[in-house]
């Protein structure tokens, strides 16, 4: 098992970066005594009758996490929680909490994630998504009963689950939100189905979907989503490929970039505008490519183009090591 440094949360042994803090794990046996843990905060019996919003990462958060529902009228207490006692065999130590009763805990959470944030523990994550399952009726008809499922249910999901989460999160609003969180973080991959979804979008020429789907294409497009522009590319008629170009923008890698690169000699002059525009933003160069001169005007342009291209490679791939050896 590797600990998270920070918040002292566990994980299986394949996980290196805490996704609630963003630090790099380490071994459990390098990391704090369970006996060090919670020591400083009275002990709280288990409870049936209450709901224990833990485990936060310091005395801090957990203050002010307690400080604001006493100002709206909700009970509560501070104080450390052996885990083990909770069924919760993952973890092994205690950890501080936030005590409330039953009765108030899905007021306490709702006014946390509201006004702060930033105070809480991942997990309750889970207490945010069985809340939304109250909306599920009220939603459009066609969303899935799925999506009403506990978080570590969907994290834990298969492929079958994937096209309910997409349909999930184009619906936006707080469900979108949630439905983002798991495609990026669950167990199945949903690039495949992410790509061919982009693809379609910029075939129907539905910007809309298009540019909701941009936000999931930085967090999840890979080699396989670069090559599917380049083959959709080559069919597309021009409104589709102008989409694609300003679409590949949200795309974070060395690749995508070439693929603007050679969507400047794209014969379509709003292709051609739409790309350079691409290529500006994310590279911050501007090489003085003309997308309504002449042929061999812009050949020169894209020929200096692809020198700059050549060298960010070679200083990508420097980077690239330098952070292996760090490692």
């Amino acid at each position: 098992m590797r600990r998270c440094p920070q918040c002292g949360e566990v994980y299986e042994d394949h996980v290196e970066v805490c996704p609630d803090c963003g630090a790099n794990l380490v071994a459990e046996h390098d990391s704090v005594p369970d006996e060090a843990q919670g020591e400083a905060w009275p002990e709280l019996p288990p409870d049936r009758d209450a709901f224990d919003i833990c485990p936060f990462r310091d005395e801090d958060q957990a203050r002010e996490a307690l400080g604001l529902l006493r100002e709206r009228g909700i009970s509560g207490e501070m104080g450390s929680v052996d885990l083990r006692r909770q069924g919760a065999s993952l973890f092994r130590r205690r950890v501080l909490t936030v005590r409330v009763s039953r009765a108030d805990a899905r007021r306490a959470i709702e006014l946390l994630v509201a006004e702060a944030p930033h105070v809480l523990p991942q997990h309750v994550l889970t207490e945010v998504w069985r809340a939304l399952a109250e909306q599920i009726p009220d939603l459009p008809s066609g969303l899935p009963p799925v999506l009403a499922e506990p978080l570590e249910t969907l994290l834990a999901g298969g492929a079958e689950l994937l096209p309910d989460l997409l349909q999930g999160y184009l619906y936006g609003g707080q469900l979108g939100s949630r439905c983002h969180y798991v495609l990026v973080h669950m167990q199945a991959d949903p690039e495949p189905m992410v790509a061919q979804a982009t693809m379609e979008a910029c075939r129907a020429g539905d910007a809309d979907t298009a540019s909701r789907l941009r936000f999931l294409l930085t967090d999840l497009a890979g080699q396989r989503t670069v090559g599917e522009f380049r083959a959709f590319l080559r069919s597309a008629d021009p409104a589709a490929r102008q989409l694609a170009a300003w679409l590949l923008g949200a795309v974070p890698m060395i690749e995508a970039v070439t693929v603007l690169v050679e969507m400047l000699e794209d014969e379509d002059l709003d292709v051609r505008v739409q790309a350079i525009e691409t290529l500006n933003r994310v590279s911050g160069q501007d090489l003085g490519f003309e997308p309504e001169a002449g042929e061999e005007e812009r050949s020169e342009a894209v020929a200096s183009w692809w020198k700059f291209l050549e060298w960010a490679q070679r200083e990508f791939s420097v980077e690239r090591e330098d952070n292996r050896e760090e490692q």
